[in-house]
């Protein structure tokens, strides 16, 4: 289990408790487990709209409501490697201060300018992790291959997602000599209230369901 102090100590496990999410990629095999849930620390959430809901679903279930969302509406994974995206997360530490983690639940779609091979997504990944280190200096990043979205839909690229996060979780930071990313478990199951007739956004008021596996990362 993963204690305030430890977090403190550990360079590259965790951002401030924030949730950035991110993709996966590869196998189940490849894949290392992550340590224990975050306890009773402010965990902050980026990403796209989907993150943005997780966040949401798991504010309505929890009893502890341990993050803050600096998740933008429409912004795809590629949208993390401009600075003017992280204009929400300086605002949260300004008023929060460092967070004990970062919270990335990954989603690339297929929208136009989006990334659609692991080569051309992994540059755009190390630069958004420099901005994030900007302003997260010592913070785990946490990062799901999973955000919500329906099983098979066709405007996510989901083995690009997996693929991401695997490398991130097994490539490893110069500067610290671990790996850039820890993966979160467990993973975010298909949404049970999506929009009607979508297959990315969903209700997080009634998906139940993604809060409660979202709380079961973050408070237990």
């Amino acid at each position: 289990m993963i204690t305030r102090s430890q977090l403190g100590r550990t360079r590259w496990r965790g951002l401030p408790l924030v949730v950035l999410v991110l993709g996966a990629v590869g196998g189940a095999a490849m894949r290392h487990p992550a340590p224990a849930p975050l306890l009773n620390v402010y965990v902050g959430v980026i990403g796209g709209s989907n993150a943005r809901d997780v966040e949401l679903s798991y504010k309505n279930v929890s009893t502890r409501d341990v993050t803050w969302s600096a998740a933008i509406g429409g912004a795809g994974f590629t949208r993390w490697s401009y600075a003017t995206a992280w204009s929400g997360v300086d605002a949260k530490i300004a008023t929060y201060g460092q967070p004990t983690a970062v919270w990335w639940p990954n989603g690339i779609t297929t929208a136009p300018g989006e990334v659609t091979t692991i080569e051309a997504a992994w540059p755009k990944f190390l630069t958004a992790y420099a901005l994030l280190r900007q302003r997260v200096f010592t913070a785990p990043l946490y990062m799901s291959t999973t955000h919500g979205n329906q099983v098979g839909c066709p405007i996510i690229q989901q083995a690009l997602q997996d693929a991401l996060v695997d490398k991130a979780t097994l490539e490893l930071d110069p500067a610290t000599g671990q790996p850039y990313a820890i993966r979160s478990v467990p993973d975010i199951p298909p949404a049970s209230h999506p929009l009607s007739g979508q297959c990315v956004h969903f209700n997080p008021i009634l998906s139940t369901n993604v809060g409660q596996a979202a709380a079961q990362f973050l408070d237990q």
